[in-house]
C-alpha cells in the first residue's frame, strides 16, 4: 500500500504538469484582416486574407478557424473556413454576400481563443457594375463623328473651290476638262 502511495504523488506531479503545459500552449491568437477586399459585391464571392499570430506574436497556421461574417442592419450571418495558404500564419477565406451593407467578421477556433474583427463594406452587385463601366465605350463614337466632319470640311471645300474656278474662268470658256488618254 506504500509503495502505491509512493508512486501515485510523482504520477498526479506529472500529470498536473502536462495539463498546465497544455492549458499554457494554446491560449489565444490575434486574427487580423491583411488582404481586405476591394470592392465586395452582394451574391459575389469575396477572398478575404487573414494574419493568425499566436499570443500575439508567432505566426501560426495549424488551428482550424471559422470566420463568421454578420451583417449589422439585417443580422443575417454567413461563415467559411479559412484555409492556411501562403506564408505560416497566412489564411484566406472565400465568402458569398447575400445582400449589400456593413458586414463584420469574427474568428471562431477550438484550438485557440481568437481576438479581432474587421469590417467593411458589401456594396450592391448592379449598382458597382455600372459605377465601374468603361468610358472607352464613347472613343469609337467620338472618332466617327471626327471623321465624319472631316468628310464633310473636304467635302464643302472642294464645292467651294469648283465654284470659284468656275466664276473665275472668262466668258464663253469653259473650264478645261482633264483628259482621259494618256
Amino acid at each position: 500500500m506504500r509503495t502505491r502511495r509512493l508512486l501515485a504523488l510523482p504520477l498526479a506531479l506529472a500529470s498536473s504538469l502536462a495539463l498546465a503545459t497544455a492549458v499554457l500552449a494554446g491560449g489565444w491568437a490575434t486574427v487580423a484582416m491583411t488582404d481586405p477586399p476591394e470592392a465586395p459585391t452582394a451574391d459575389g464571392v469575396t477572398v478575404i486574407g487573414l494574419t493568425v499570430l499566436q499570443h500575439g506574436v508567432t505566426p501560426v497556421s495549424w488551428p482550424a478557424i471559422l470566420v463568421v461574417a454578420r451583417d449589422a442592419e439585417s443580422g443575417a450571418t454567413v461563415s467559411g473556413d479559412a484555409v492556411a495558404s501562403g506564408p505560416t500564419g497566412h489564411y484566406t477565406v472565400s465568402l458569398t454576400f447575400p445582400s449589400s451593407g456593413d458586414w463584420s467578421l469574427t474568428y471562431v477556433s477550438d484550438d485557440l481563443v481568437m481576438e479581432g474583427s474587421a469590417t467593411f463594406t458589401v456594396g450592391d452587385a448592379a449598382v458597382v457594375a455600372a459605377s465601374s463601366a468603361p468610358a472607352a465605350d464613347v472613343v469609337p463614337v467620338i472618332v466617327l463623328v471626327a471623321l465624319v466632319a472631316i468628310f464633310l470640311l473636304l467635302a464643302v471645300g472642294t464645292i467651294l473651290h469648283d465654284r470659284r474656278a468656275d466664276r473665275s474662268a472668262p466668258a464663253g470658256e469653259s473650264r478645261p476638262t482633264p483628259s482621259t488618254t494618256g
